[in-house]
């Protein structure tokens, strides 16, 4: 669970749209053929696995765009572990709408054949402004595999208390950045429920380019961060 929403909070840059004045300047990446590198850390340093992510296309949409994403993940070792994934991100008005939980749906019904697989919730909204003190809005998502409309499975995930902590300058493997230090809990329950607490960086034009995630014990499970940016 940890890890997809690692996957989903990825970013990217936008540029030559449109709707620039509204979304150009949002906390995700939209500009076709971007794409960006992440490693995977575990608790102690030690690397987990890489994602990349491609913006595949971007498509003008009412009040701003869509953008489609094309996701790529390797173990610490640098095969895949699993083929690529897409998934859609848009832009409303100058806010970025993330489905928490959209990014399963492909990869499930995969692996379910024959099973249905629905989705419900209330997606993560990405304001186009950030500033310290900010609170952002709530996500929540539930996902249900049944077949002959019985359930099997049901999996439900939500974040809360999100808030902006302060800006500051931070370094990842692909540079130094100013951004804004934003932190959540997560709340995950499968068989049994599960919180964890994180902290993500957020750059202006770029989007997420670290997060970490604690236990309920206030230990370091695991870090993410951007390596490489390229347009």
């Amino acid at each position: 669970m940890k890890s997809i929403f690692l996957i989903i909070l990825i970013s990217t840059t936008l540029a030559n749209t449109i709707f620039a004045q509204d979304c150009g300047q949002s906390f995700y990446a939209m500009k076709e053929k971007t794409k960006i590198t992440m490693a995977n850390y575990d608790g102690k340093g030690k690397l987990t696995g890489t994602s990349e992510t491609t913006v595949k296309a971007v498509q003008s949409a009412a009040n701003g765009f869509v953008a489609t994403m094309e996701v790529n993940a390797k173990n610490e070792k640098g095969k895949a572990v699993m083929e690529a994934r897409n998934f859609d991100v848009s832009c409303e008005n100058g806010t970025i709408k993330l489905d928490i939980g959209s990014m399963y749906l492909n990869d499930m019904a995969a692996q379910m054949k024959g099973m249905d697989v629905k989705l419900s919730g209330v997606g993560l909204d990405i304001p186009a402004t950030l500033s310290e003190g900010q609170i952002l809005s709530d996500g929540d998502s539930e996902i249900k595999m049944g077949s002959n409309g019985m359930t099997f499975m049901t999996m439900k995930f939500s974040i809360k208390n999100r808030k902006v902590e302060k800006k500051e300058k931070i370094t990842v493997g692909a540079g130094t950045y100013e951004a804004y230090k934003i932190t959540y809990d997560m709340d995950m329950k499968v068989m049994f429920k599960r919180s964890i607490k994180a902290v993500q960086w957020l750059v202006p034009s770029i989007g997420m380019i670290k997060s970490e995630t604690y236990n309920a014990k206030g230990e370091l499970e695991g870090t993410t961060e951007m390596t490489k940016f390229e347009q």
